[in-house]
This record gives structure tokens, C-alpha cells and sequence, in this order.
């Protein structure tokens, strides 16, 4: 935050879960998505990542 000069209130975490990728099985593709909003009903934003078994990237998009 101090790189990019970002004010804020650092929040405090009450519990850290560790999460592992799994990779699918040979010949399947796994999707991640993820999204945000900014004082919706405004912009808003989706992206997707595709990777196949050796976590290779396959394709993405995204939107605006």
C-alpha cells in the first residue's frame, strides 16, 4: 500500500486458511474466476483463467 501511496486502515485478520491448487485430471480444464465492484451499480469487472493438468494457461478473458 505505501508503494502505490494508499491510505488506509490495515484490517486485521482473525483466522489465515491455507489454500492449495489441485490440478484436474488429464484431458480436463479447470476455471477460475474472480470479480469486483466498485460503489455498485457501477463498474464492474470479471476475469476467468483456464488451466489444464500441468497448470498450463489454456485462454482467459475478461470484462468491463
Amino acid at each position: 500500500m505505501q508503494f502505490f501511496k494508499v491510505a488506509g486502515k490495515p484490517k486485521y485478520v482473525k483466522k489465515i486458511v491455507e489454500v492449495l491448487w489441485k490440478p484436474p485430471q488429464a484431458g480436463w480444464i479447470k476455471a477460475y474466476t474472480g470479480g469486483s465492484t466498485l460503489a455498485s451499480p457501477s463498474i464492474a469487472a470479471i476475469g476467468v483463467v483456464f488451466r489444464d493438468h500441468k497448470a498450463r494457461f489454456v485462454g482467459g478473458l475478461t470484462e468491463t
